[in-house]
This record gives C-alpha cells, structure tokens and sequence, in this order.
C-alpha cells in the first residue's frame, strides 16, 4: 500500500483526526444502511423473480397446445432463469463483501475511541468490539440460510430444464431424466455453495482494498 504523505510534512492534529474519525464513523453507518437495503432489494426481487418463472412454466408445461416447441421455449425459459440466479448470486456476495468492510470499520472506530476514552462506558457498552467481525460468512447466519436459498432455486432451475431437455427432447425414460435431473441440481448446488465460501474465506483473508479490487 503506497502512503500518501502530506506536502509540508506534517501530522494532522488530535482534532483534526478525531472529526475525521467521527465522520468516517457516520458515513459507514450510512454505507451499512445502504448495503443492507441493498440486500432486501435483492432477496424481494429474486424470490419475486424465481416464483414468477416456475408459475409460468408450470402454467405453460399444462398448455394443451405448441408441441416440442413448447418444450424448447419452456427450456430457454429455465436456462435464462438460471444465468439471472447465477448472477443474483454473485451481486449478493458481492454487496455481503462490502457489508463486512463497512460493518468492521464501523466496530474499530467504536473500539478505538471506547478503548481511548477517560469515560468508563467501555465497562456497560452493548454495542459490537470486535474490528474482525464480522465475517463475510457464517454457516446459521440469516445471510447464508438465503445464499443456501438461492442455490437451491438456481439448482432447481437447471435441474428442470434437464428434466425437460432429456425427457421429452431425448425421449429419455421418465426415471432416467429424473435421475439425470436430480444429478446436475446436486452438482450445480454444490458447485455454488463452494465457489460462494471459498470466495468469502478467501476475501476474510485479505485487506480492504484487496478484497473489493484484487491484490
């Protein structure tokens, strides 16, 4: 990390640093604010999203009419569907990375000025300490339990189109392409939830800066 010094060589002043401080303090919260709306947005609009695609394909699978080309449309529906999810996905790990960095300095500022202070208040203080938490993943947190959500739509997603795909496209045995089906929805499933953990336990290693832009 390149130190941006001042010109005259100078060190701000104890005011100087503490209204900084103060103001970094306020404006995290804000950003935490802003992260966390972020995040509601996107569980509405995927959860709105994923139940509007499976009635309309249900809806579609029970028309009387359209054939095999029925089917190929309804299969181009659930692959589309499953690239939006995937990229769902990584705009909700993407804002939970951010979430974390805000949410880590806003508890190394309480810390550092608790810590610091002539005031006792450290000794009845409620609020978080903790200026490595917290973690961009926790398995039984809110956060993950719609990350494990999300997968499983997504993973479900594929594994109807490839129900579809090889059954009335292959002409596949009703219990071969349910096989088939269940088999890529396991792996897809899978696939997500490691690349999604890896990514955040990787991320937890790493520094702010690294962590958002790469090292």
């Amino acid at each position: 990390m390149k130190e941006l010094k001042r010109t005259d060589n100078q060190k701000f002043s104890e005011q100087e640093a503490s209204e900084f401080l103060i103001t970094e303090y306020n404006q995290s919260f804000e950003q935490m604010r802003h992260y966390h709306s972020t995040q509601n947005s996107l569980i509405t609009f995927s959860l709105t999203g994923y139940i509007a695609v499976f009635t309309a394909t249900f809806a579609l699978y029970q028309s009387k009419s359209g054939g095999s080309i029925k089917y190929l449309f309804i299969l181009l529906i659930f692959l589309l569907s499953f690239i939006v999810g995937l990229t769902i996905l990584t705009a909700f790990v993407r804002n939970r990375i951010y979430f974390t960095i805000v949410a880590q300095q806003v508890n190394s500022i309480r810390n550092y000025f608790l810590c610091n202070s002539t005031l006792d208040f450290i000794l009845y203080n409620k609020g978080y300490l903790r200026h490595d938490r917290p973690r961009n993943f926790n398995p039984i947190s809110p956060y993950s339990i719609y990350i494990y959500v999300i997968s499983l739509f997504n993973s479900s997603l594929l594994s109807s189109g490839i129900i579809l795909l090889t059954h009335f496209i292959f002409q596949l045995a009703v219990g071969s392409s349910i096989i088939w089906g269940i088999v890529f929805g396991f792996v897809s499933f899978t696939i997500q939830l490691y690349m999604t953990i890896k990514c955040f336990k990787n991320k937890d290693k790493q520094r702010a800066d690294d962590a958002v832009w790469g090292g």
